[in-house]
């Protein structure tokens, strides 16, 4: 991993509590150095699987055993895609 990966990931923690906390995704993408939300909720999708709203939706929810959650979500729709690319082979 290098910096950029490194701070980005970084950048996540840090804004995990104050989405729980209420803060609006634009002050939060301020705060965190992003130029504007459009940036930080695009980096927070790569790398969570769901957008900060989605994030902060989801927190309230109870997960049920095997349920997918945002840090599983997408690399379950990866492993999916792959599975049907090799059946049809």
């Amino acid at each position: 991993m290098n910096f950029a990966e490194w701070r980005q990931r970084l950048r996540v923690v840090k804004a995990m509590p104050m989405l729980e906390s209420g803060m609006k995704v634009e002050t939060i993408a301020l705060d965190l150095g992003y130029s504007n939300a459009s940036a930080f909720i695009s980096m927070f999708r790569r790398l969570m699987g769901v957008t900060p709203d989605e994030f902060r939706k989801g927190m309230g929810e109870t997960q049920k055993p095997g349920a997918p959650t945002a840090s599983n979500k997408s690399s379950r729709a990866r492993s999916d895609k792959s599975a049907d690319s090799s059946a049809a082979r």
